[in-house]
């Protein structure tokens, strides 16, 4: 992402990211493992 962005070129960038289906799919997977790491820390 370019520095100094207005704000039309930022919701297209945003909206190009979004229809990026293989980054989206690898974000929600990588997204869930923080999950399960958090919800079995300090469990032993």
């Amino acid at each position: 992402m370019k520095e100094n962005t207005n704000p039309s070129e930022l919701e297209t960038q945003y909206r190009d990211m979004a229809s990026d289906v293989t980054h989206e799919r690898e974000a929600q997977e990588w997204i869930e493992g923080l999950i399960a790491d958090v919800s079995t820390e300090g469990k032993a």
